[in-house]
């Protein structure tokens, strides 16, 4: 019976052993990537059955990539529904370039340990319930290049050293909860080609370092409570170096509090395409410069307080698209010139004081699908070619009351 118990706790300290030896055989990485795993609480059998101390290394579960030296330089999880917390655990992967664990459902803070991972270029946490602030020292990495972490909880200020990221390549926060001012150290990110800032509750004036931005193509701040003008210069326009940003082809500004009047300067940013500034408080002419931007395509500047006639060199912009600037105090005559757009599509030019004929031939443009003349003063007879074929218009009471005319 003796012999029998030996053999038995023989055979019980080997497995053990074999056990212990397995874990120890796993690199140091693999068994921070199992600790950090435990902090989860829904993980899909894919991972949980690829995540295992069986080997030496993880550079060969799902989700892991790694290095010549067989350290985890990528981890990228992306869309398995995951759900947890992300632990200090990560401040261990000392090669980590790119952490990707957009789309799952985490929850809780940032840790502020993800700083400790100094080759970090890469972070997206995008599409999570991650909440608190963003820690001031994510912000000291110096390789960091693409930050995105838009749809999330986060809230407190953007943090003010975010001018430390000399390679900052994106910055996506939007539909987040920050407040207050957007960082005036934005302007020392030299490489910053997109910013995407919006439907947060961020206040204050843009800050005048935009203009240093050289490589911004993508501007987006809409939805906040910003005030003053764009983005602010001195005496409200908009200094002379704005017209550097040539590269610049999307501005979105729309649903803020922003007043003055929309800057000439604007019409120096050669690549623009789309131009958003509707629903704020700007005053004054829309600029004759803005008929200098050749590849606008979207021009939106409804619901503001606007007087003044739409430049003629707007209406020649060939690639023209959309022009939606109904809800201001416009006037003038719509010239002849407008009907050779072939890529106009939209026109929304309702509750202003324009007034006139319009031109007879507006219809000869086969791509337009929705016309809205309400509530101005234009008189004379409604043109032929915009009832021709399946095109449908509906005619209240006079030409005042033109309504919307499609193309089905």
């Amino acid at each position: 019976m003796q012999l029998y118990l030996f053999i038995f706790f023989l055979l019980l300290l080997l497995c053990f052993s074999v056990s212990i030896s397995n874990v120890s055989s796993l690199s140091s990485d693999g068994v921070a990537l199992l600790s950090l795993s435990k902090r989860w609480t829904s993980v899909p059998a894919s991972i949980s059955s690829s995540w295992n101390a069986s080997g030496s290394t993880p550079c060969e579960w799902v989700g892991i990539e790694c290095d010549n030296d067989h350290n985890v330089v990528s981890l990228k999880l992306t869309g398995y529904g995951i759900s947890g917390q992300l632990g200090p655990e990560i401040s261990r992967f000392r090669y980590l370039k790119t952490l990707d664990l957009s789309v799952n459902k985490f929850s809780g803070k940032i840790p502020t340990e993800l700083a400790n991972c100094s080759l970090l270029e890469n972070l997206d946490l995008y599409e999570n319930g991650f909440s608190g602030e963003i820690p001031e020292s994510l912000f000291a990495i110096p390789a960091l290049a693409y930050v995105h972490l838009y749809s999330n909880r986060l809230n407190g200020s953007i943090p003010g050293n975010v001018g430390n990221l000399s390679e900052l390549v994106h910055l996506y926060l939007y539909e987040n909860q920050f407040s207050g001012v957007t960082p005036s150290s934005i302007g020392n990110c030299s490489k910053l080609e997109d910013l995407y800032l919006a439907e947060n509750q961020l206040i204050g004036e843009l800050p005048k370092s935009l203009n240093k931005l050289e490589n911004l193509v993508y501007l987006d701040v809409a939805i906040n409570s910003l005030e003053g003008s764009i983005p602010l210069g001195s005496e409200g326009t908009i200094p002379s170096s704005f017209g550097q940003l040539k590269y610049l082809s999307i501005l979105y500004l729309p649903l803020n509090h922003l007043s003055g009047k929309i800057p000439p300067e604007l019409g120096k940013c050669e690549s623009l395409k789309e131009l958003l500034l509707y629903t704020n408080q700007l005053v004054g002419e829309i600029p004759r410069e803005l008929g200098m931007l050749t590849q606008l395509e979207d021009l939106k500047l409804f619901e503001n307080r606007l007087t003044g006639e739409i430049p003629v060199g707007i209406w020649k912009i060939q690639s023209l698209q959309h022009i939606l600037v109904y809800n201001n105090s416009l006037t003038g005559e719509l010239p002849v010139v407008m009907t050779e757009l072939k890529q106009l599509k939209n026109i929304s030019l309702f509750n202003n004081l324009f007034f006139g004929v319009i031109p007879q031939t507006l219809g000869i443009n086969s791509s337009l699908w929705l016309l809205d003349f309400t509530n101005n003063k234009f008189t004379g007879k409604i043109p032929s070619s915009l009832c021709r074929g399946k095109q449908v218009m509906e005619v209240e009471s006079g030409f005042q009351s033109i309504s919307r005319y499609h193309t089905f």
